[in-house]
């Protein structure tokens, strides 16, 4: 009895790491779930245009705080 115990819970404990790496292994290929070079492009230019306009949003804010000074 006890050695079938241990025998399942061998079995449970592969199957979950099998099931573990086979996820990771799928995360890291190269069509897993890493974003594709345009995505990744796609997501720099939306970052830096609203850093752009933070930037011009923030200046207008301080000239008119501070009276404009070009």
């Amino acid at each position: 009895m006890k050695r079938l115990v241990w025998v399942s819970l061998g079995v449970a404990v592969g199957v979950v790491a099998v099931q573990q790496i086979a996820k990771r292994t799928r995360i890291f290929s190269p069509d897993g779930g890493l974003p594709s070079k345009d995505e990744m492009a796609r997501s720099l230019s939306e970052l830096a245009t609203s850093v752009g306009d933070g930037v011009r949003e923030r200046k207008a804010e301080l000239r008119s705080m501070w009276g404009s000074r070009d």
